[in-house]
């Protein structure tokens, strides 16, 4: 999975999903639940390519194989939401980003929380729900500081502590 990724990011969408391919036969041959994973990266490329048809087939196939893992299921139903998005009406979109929002606070993932915040925003933006798009990207906005405040204190501190330990040396 890790190879096909790289090649989503960088564009190369096709090699992505003929390497993501190659990763579902050989999870199915072994019955590896992490296939679920797999599931997801294939969504994500469709979903970026874009090719929203196949991106909810594969989201939801993610949410089908993986329903003891939370995390996934975040990102699953925040895929869905942001395929949803492009689509009138804006019910299913918000009804995935909800869901997926819900799931993100209880296991306390912050850096999901504040993206799917920010896709709730644009939804409700072009659905033409001012006031929503306002509270869900402040939200966002404030979420997102403390997601990088959090992650720069700990930066420094391990470069303090690098220095230290370096300076008794």
């Amino acid at each position: 999975n890790l190879i096909a990724r790289a090649y989503g990011v960088s564009g190369n969408f096709q090699d992505a999903l003929d390497f993501y391919h190659k990763s579902a036969e050989l999870r199915k041959e072994i019955n590896d639940p992490a296939i679920s994973w797999t599931w997801i990266g294939m969504a994500n490329v469709y979903e970026k390519m874009p090719n929203p048809e196949l991106a909810e087939k594969f989201y939801r196939l993610a949410l089908e194989t993986g329903i003891d893992d939370k995390r996934l299921q975040v990102i699953a139903h925040h895929g869905l939401g942001n395929v949803f998005s492009n689509t009138p009406p804006p019910g299913k979109a918000i009804e995935h980003l909800l869901k997926a929002l819900d799931i993100a606070i209880i296991i306390h993932l912050k850096p999901m929380q504040y993206q799917i915040h920010e896709s709730l925003a644009d939804v409700y933006e072009k659905a033409g729900n001012s006031n929503k798009a306002l509270e869900h990207f402040k939200k966002f906005f404030s979420l997102r500081q403390e997601v990088f405040n959090t992650e720069s204190n700990q930066r420094i501190r391990q470069l303090q502590s690098a220095f230290e330990i370096e300076k008794a040396q």
